[in-house]
């Protein structure tokens, strides 16, 4: 015991050499280790947007169809051709007000007009008048057509009012469309796997 103890306090006593310090390198420390703690960093980063933040929101994912596919519309004949035709002009004209105005004095006479319910409808969703492109979408959705548009629109009018609840009744709608083969199944198909 006693030289046990005379080694602890011959080494206790021994004077630290400082020529060699940083020679002896620990493991995990250095360079590699931040290397490994910034690449970790980063792949927990990445991973937690992905989770978080879908890559498009709902209102991203339905203002990218609205620009390319109602900022222009085309001309279908009807029995109301020249006021509907009168409406599509100034929507395509982009004033907006006065073809709201002309769509609904259609419906205000005829309010059975597919063209004019849908074209209103489209006019509102446009404007941002969420409720009013619903109203409209709703009655025609409840038309015996054989195309039929007013369940994709009214889709994805909530997908673009993005407000609480409107997302999983927008993927409800867009379910609809694909079971029922409605017009817009193409795109609900490819929109319910981004939601």
């Amino acid at each position: 015991e006693e030289a046990v103890a005379e080694k602890r306090d011959r080494f206790r006593h021994i004077p630290v050499n400082n020529h060699h310090r940083g020679t002896v390198k620990k493991m995990g420390s250095g360079k590699s280790f931040w290397a490994y703690a910034a690449a970790a960093a980063v792949a927990i980063l990445i991973i937690g947007l992905y989770l978080f933040y879908p890559s498009d929101q709902p209102a991203q994912i339905a203002e990218r169809y609205i620009q390319s596919n109602l900022t222009t519309l085309s001309v279908n004949m009807s029995a109301e051709r020249d006021s509907v035709q009168a409406g599509l002009s100034l929507f395509n004209d982009g004033e907006l007000e006065k073809a709201s105005e002309a769509f609904e004095s259609v419906l205000a006479t005829n309010s059975t007009s597919i063209d004019a319910l849908k074209y209103a409808g489209i006019t509102a969703l446009r404007m941002g008048n969420y409720e009013k492109a619903l109203n409209h979408f709703m009655r025609l959705e409840k038309m015996q057509l054989y195309s039929n548009p007013g369940k994709f629109y009214h889709a994805l009018t909530l997908m673009k009012r993005n407000n609480e609840g409107d997302q999983e009744q927008a993927k409800v709608l867009l379910q609809e469309v694909i079971d029922q083969d409605l017009e817009g199944k193409e795109h609900a198909e490819r929109w319910l796997k981004d939601l």
